[in-house]
């Protein structure tokens, strides 16, 4: 009888592990109802495999329901089935869960191990607690995590650590987190050096980022596409082209496929600087290395199209690709709306909007904001405002931008009282308002020449805890200037430089203007004097004004 049990254990096990190992978690499940149905009592081991899957399933409810079979049958718990508890918990976004179990099976006395301590920063950064997963780092590196608990780290764990910190800009900790690696033995992979190459790069430090992407070369180690494509984008954004496709060369050179990104990159920078037909022989390259294009192409070349004065191919790109039945999502849409009402064509944009119900798509706040700004630029503000309220009526909620475009065309057309209307609307809303919402009706108050208001209004800007910018600054000189109120444009303007505020141009070229239009020219070539000492450089407008 024992040898049939043995027999029957060997063989749950294997099907169970191989089912969880293959992610075939009906036939695993099944074998669970054949066990419950053979009056056969499921192992620990069995029983935390369940546990596991019904985690990765996002569905911890059912998984703590067999953590409670497992406490019924009397079975020892240790750290291997609550690990896979905390990480389901992290997967459904429950991190104060999460980290309340993680303390309750310390306080228990549950000994745990790198895996346990693994999962936890690994969720903690996935889910922006990085500076919290960095605190246990450093308390484990101190050795004061308390309750005598501490944990050696290895490669995977630095890894993942290191990249939720380049994720949160947190690059110079990550940098330290490498070397302090390194010192402790632990040599880099590639994903490592994937991790800190693309934080450099999204901070601008491409030299060092350059640098650690040789040393990996000259250890043997192969960057993946992540690294090479970080380097490429940094690349293409300050428009250095050939060295990119050099890299991509080079990325292909090393028997490493290209993926979909790569290419995304290149296009992005091909079409930026307006190479139009390298990203055209692009296109027709990526087809002879099998990568389909995803929704990032589409829309990087529907845009690109536009951009370079092919909008015609860029209409006729989004329409190919709807009749195709191609999953063209609001990005899509929202990418060609942008490109057409810039190139002026409202009507146009007026009847693409009108299609996008008809394709299964529901325009978003996005879509409504770029429509509402070229009708205004229009000319239709009436138009505008009318499609605003349509928005509204269908159920997508306007944001602070929508309102300042609202806002700042309204007022530009004498009409602030409604612009201060739909700004007093924002808390009725939940928004709250920013600095450009305030410096669009204080534009709008000078305009009209209600000072006293504008006044008001600094003041409510205060009460907000919203300090003052330079545009804010450029708006009130520009209209003490523009309603004679020279005296107080020029004691502001000397306030700011005193206090080492940072002036602009522009700053100068609106208080020049009203000097020059006052007819106070001897204090204007002052001023005009004192730029170059600010540390600024007189532009085609300020000549102009003198």
């Amino acid at each position: 009888m024992n040898q049939i049990r043995r027999s029957c254990c060997s063989f749950f096990d294997r099907r169970l592990v191989s089912y969880a190992k293959e992610k075939k978690y009906s036939e695993l499940f099944s074998i669970f109802d054949r066990m419950v149905y053979a009056n056969y009592l499921p192992s620990l081991g069995e029983m935390t495999i369940m546990l596991n899957c019904y985690c990765d399933l996002k569905r911890v409810g059912l998984a703590f329901s067999v953590l409670g079979g497992i406490l019924k049958r009397g079975y020892v718990l240790d750290c291997y089935v609550f690990n896979p508890l905390i990480k389901g918990l992290f997967l459904e976004g429950k991190v104060g869960d999460a980290v309340l179990l993680f303390k309750k099976i310390t306080g228990i006395g549950i000994t745990l191990d790198l895996c346990t301590w693994s999962t936890l920063i690994k969720g903690l950064c996935k889910y922006g607690n990085v500076e919290a997963a960095l605190r246990i780092h450093e308390a484990n590196m101190r050795g004061n995590l308390g309750f005598g608990l501490s944990y050696s780290p290895d490669l995977i764990y630095y890894v993942v650590l290191m990249d939720g910190l380049c994720k949160e800009g947190l690059v110079k900790k990550a940098r330290e987190l490498f070397h302090g690696m390194e010192r402790r033995g632990i040599s880099p992979n590639a994903y490592a050096y994937t991790a800190l190459i693309h934080g450099l790069c999204g901070i601008g430090e491409w030299e060092e980022a350059k640098t650690l992407f040789d040393q990996a070369l000259g250890r043997g180690i192969q960057p993946n596409v992540v690294a090479f494509n970080a380097l490429m984008d940094f690349l293409c954004a300050v428009g250095k082209m050939d060295e990119a496709r050099g890299l991509f060369d080079l990325m292909i050179q090393r028997d490493l496929q290209p993926c979909c990104a790569n290419f995304n990159t290149l296009l992005d920078g091909y079409f930026t600087k307006g190479g139009l037909e390298e990203a055209k022989a692009l296109l027709q390259e990526m087809k002879s290395h099998h990568v389909m294009p995803n929704d990032v192409t589409y829309v990087v070349l529907i845009d690109g199209f536009c951009k370079s004065g092919c909008l015609e191919d860029g209409i006729d790109l989004f329409t190919a690709l709807e009749k195709s039945g191609c999953d063209l999502d609001i990005k899509h849409c929202n990418s060609l709306v942008d490109d057409i009402c810039k190139a002026g064509k409202c009507d146009f944009a007026r009847e693409l909007l009108k299609r996008i119900p008809k394709m299964g798509l529901t325009p978003n706040v996005i879509t409504y904001t770029i429509m509402i700004e070229c009708m205004c630029q229009a000319g239709l503000l009436d138009h505008a405002y009318d499609l605003f309220l349509e928005m509204e009526k269908k159920g997508c909620s306007p944001n602070v931008v929508t309102l300042n475009v609202l806002m700042f065309f309204l007022c530009k057309r004498g009409r602030t009282n409604e612009a201060r209307g739909l700004f007093d609307s924002m808390c009725q809303r939940d928004l709250q308002p920013n600095s450009c919402n305030f410096n669009t009706i204080l534009f709008g108050y000078f305009t009209e020449g209600r000072i006293e208001e504008a006044g008001k209004l600094l003041k409510e800007m205060k009460y907000h805890d919203i300090v003052p910018n330079d545009v804010t600054y450029g708006v009130i000189i520009d209209g003490f200037c523009k309603n004679g109120c020279l005296d107080d444009a020029i004691y502001l303007f000397n306030a700011l430089e005193k206090a080492g505020f940072k002036l602009d141009i522009q700053h100068c070229s609106s208080l020049l203007h009203g000097l020059c239009k006052a007819g106070k020219l001897d204090v204007a070539c002052e001023l005009f004097e004192r730029i170059p000492r600010i540390g600024l450089i007189p532009n085609v407008v300020t000549y102009n004004h003198d």
